[in-house]
């Protein structure tokens, strides 16, 4: 039997946290100069996106998220 998916509320926060780093990743490059983007603050942004990558990998719902992304894309597919 399938292990269920994660919650609406889990999946949702997961994908703000990962989505709001990249912004603030734009957000820090487009406003700041090359020299004044410290390599701390890089290298501090870089930790936070691998601990969500890592919270998504030890979470048990790899599994489940290949499966709504390959119904997703047969229904592109298929016009579904």
């Amino acid at each position: 039997m399938a292990k269920a998916g994660p919650t609406l509320e889990y999946e949702t926060a997961r994908r703000e946290v990962r989505r709001g780093l990249e912004e603030l990743w734009r957000f820090l490059k487009a406003r700041l100069a090359p020299e004044a983007l410290a390599a701390a603050v890089r290298h501090r942004l870089l930790a936070i996106a691998a601990d969500v990558d890592r919270l998504r990998e030890s979470d048990g719902h790899d599994r489940w998220r290949e499966e709504v992304r390959s119904i997703s894309i047969f229904q592109q597919v298929c016009g579904g």
